[in-house]
């Protein structure tokens, strides 16, 4: 019984289904110099992976002006404006879903999040600005029996 290892009841177990938390003011950064982020709104879904470079924006494997029309490139650009940091980092982007409204709000978020991995210092400039609260716009499904989300029963009750 003596060469069995005992175990300490008060050492809690590693769990295995446990992210690898990175403390807040460290980068996030991949092998290749990147950050990730993940941005959301409505349905509409963006994915961003920003590096350092030129200032140029790619999505879905075309430049930001072929994509959005030029009155949504103000809301892709705020983060950038806000941090102080126009035309120091490349992103390339995949968008999905939703109008292009939601998908420039997305990207926007998405961002916003890539910036503060990259460069920690911006976070509490983005944060001050708004741009890094959770967005709660989410497109409400059709109930059973209603026309809209919350219109009247489609069934005539005459």
């Amino acid at each position: 019984m003596g060469d069995k290892p005992t175990i300490d009841p008060l050492t809690p177990w590693p769990n295995p289904k446990a992210k690898s938390a990175v403390a807040r003011g460290e980068r996030k950064i991949d092998t290749q110099g990147r950050s990730y982020a993940t941005g959301r709104h409505g349905n509409a879904i963006a994915r961003v992976w920003l590096m350092s470079g030129s200032g140029d924006i790619m999505v879905n494997s075309m430049g930001m002006s072929k994509y959005f029309v030029p009155s949504l490139h103000k809301i892709i650009r705020r983060p950038f404006e806000i941090a102080g940091v126009t035309g120091q980092f490349d992103i390339i982007a995949t968008v999905t879903s939703a109008s292009q409204h939601n998908q420039a709000v997305a990207l926007r978020n998405a961002i916003s999040s890539a910036l503060t991995y990259f460069d920690p210092a911006t976070r509490q400039v983005l944060q001050d600005a708004g741009l890094l609260t959770r967005e709660n716009h989410l497109r409400s499904r059709t109930k059973y029996g209603k026309r809209t989300k919350y219109g009247k029963r489609t069934r005539d009750t005459t």
